[in-house]
C-alpha cells in the first residue's frame, strides 16, 4: 500500500510539472509491475506471457498492446485509461480501423507476407546498412525494442531494459524512439496526436477516383525531417540505411529521397495541412515540430511503422488488387493522395 501510495504521487508530482514532462501511465504500480512475479502463489504474467521480464514489467510490448476487439484505442478489461492498440485478435483492424503506426496482422502468416514488420522474423532487413552493425534480429528474430527492434536504446538487449522508463516521464523524444547515429543514441523529434490518428485515420475513408474533404480537421502527428540525427527518416534509417542515403545528392535520384525538401513549385496537400485525406495517406515533415514551412518527404510519407493491408506496409494501395483502398493509384486529376499526393504534375 505505501509503495502504491508513493508511486501514485510521485505521479500526481510528475503531472504537475506540466510542459517539462508527460506522464503517460497512472495508477498502482503493481498493475505493470510485480515485486517477484508471484502473488498468493500464482504467477502474475498478463497477456498469456510467461516470466519474469526486464523492468520487473508483468507483460510484454504485444502482451500489453494487444486486443480481442476492434477498438484501437479503448480501455482495456480490467484496466483504466486509454490504451493504443496495434494488433486485434479477431482480426478487427484494417486500414480504416487503426492508429498512426497501422497494425500487425492477426495472423501474420504467408498472406500477409510484406504487409507488416514481422515479429519474430531472421530475415536481413531491406535495405540493410551493416555499418555500424548494431542489430540483432538477424539472429534473434525481430522484436519491438533494443538491439532487436526499434523503440528505446538501440544499444540495450532486453526489450524492457531498452525502453525503461518511457512510460512513466518520457523525455523529449517521440514515442519512444530513439536514433541510434554511431555509437551515439538521439532522441526522435515529433509531436504525437493524443488519439494516436485515431479519429484521422476513420474519418476520411475515400473511394478510389474521387477526393473527400473534411469540414473539420482532426489531430495529427507531427514529424521532424532535414539534415539531423533527431528525424524520424534517420530512426527508419538505423535498419534501411541504404534507402535513406543512398539516393545521390540530387535529381535524377538512385533511390526515393527522405529528409530532402519537395521543391516550391510542387502543389501538393492542396498547399495546406487543413485536409484530412492528404494528411492520412500524405503526411510531410519540416524543419521544426510546426505544420508549417518547407515541407519533407518522410519514410512514413508513404509507409506506416508497424504494418497495413497492403504490400510493402504502404499506407495506400499501389497496385488495382491490393487488399487495401483499391486502386488508389488510379490516375485522375482528382487525385490528392498517394504518390500523386506529391507528384502533381503526373495527376
Amino acid at each position: 500500500m505505501k509503495k502504491a501510495l508513493i508511486c501514485l504521487l510521485s505521479m500526481v508530482f510528475v503531472l504537475a510539472m506540466g510542459s517539462m514532462v508527460l506522464a503517460a501511465v497512472s495508477g498502482p504500480c503493481v498493475n505493470c509491475h510485480t515485486m517477484h512475479n508471484s502473488q498468493g502463489g500464482d504467477p502474475m504474467m498478463l497477456g498469456g506471457v510467461t516470466g519474469p521480464l526486464g523492468a520487473l514489467v508483468r507483460s510484454s510490448c504485444l502482451g500489453c498492446h494487444t486486443t480481442t476487439l476492434s477498438d484501437p484505442l479503448a480501455t482495456p478489461s480490467g484496466g483504466s485509461g486509454l490504451y493504443p492498440f496495434v494488433k486485434s485478435t479477431t482480426a478487427g483492424f484494417n486500414d480504416d480501423n487503426c492508429l498512426a503506426g497501422g497494425f500487425f496482422p492477426a495472423d501474420d502468416g504467408t498472406a500477409n507476407q510484406g504487409k507488416a514488420h514481422s515479429l519474430g522474423s531472421t530475415a536481413a532487413p531491406p535495405g540493410y546498412n551493416a555499418t555500424p552493425d548494431w542489430y540483432t534480429g538477424d539472429t534473434n528474430g525481430l522484436s519491438c525494442a533494443g538491439t532487436n527492434g526499434c523503440h528505446g536504446s538501440q544499444s540495450v538487449l532486453d526489450e524492457m531494459g531498452a525502453i525503461k522508463g518511457g512510460h512513466h516521464a518520457p523525455p523529449t523524444v517521440y514515442r519512444i524512439l530513439w536514433a541510434y547515429n554511431n555509437g551515439t543514441v538521439t532522441g526522435v523529434a515529433g509531436i504525437g496526436a493524443t488519439d494516436y490518428e485515431k479519429a484521422l485515420i476513420a474519418g476520411t475513408s475515400a473511394p478510389p477516383g474521387s477526393y473527400a474533404r473534411s469540414a473539420a480537421t482532426k489531430a495529427r502527428n507531427i514529424y521532424k525531417a532535414g539534415t539531423t540525427n533527431d528525424t524520424v527518416s534517420r530512426l527508419c534509417a538505423n535498419c534501411h540505411g541504404q534507402f535513406h542515403s543512398d539516393v545521390g545528392s540530387a535529381s535524377p535520384w538512385h533511390r526515393h529521397p527522405t529528409d530532402v525538401k519537395l521543391p516550391n513549385e510542387w502543389t501538393v496537400q492542396l498547399d495546406t495541412l487543413e485536409t484530412d485525406v492528404d494528411a492520412k495517406y500524405n503526411p510531410f515533415g519540416f524543419d521544426a515540430l510546426v505544420t508549417t514551412g518547407k515541407k519533407y518527404a518522410t519514410c512514413l510519407s508513404c509507409h506506416r511503422a508497424h504494418g497495413t493491408a497492403n504490400k510493402d506496409l504502404l499506407r495506400f494501395a499501389y497496385l488495382t488488387g491490393d487488399t487495401g483502398t483499391a486502386a488508389i493509384q488510379s490516375a485522375g486529376s482528382g487525385l490528392h493522395y498517394g504518390c500523386l499526393g506529391c507528384h502533381n504534375k503526373q495527376r
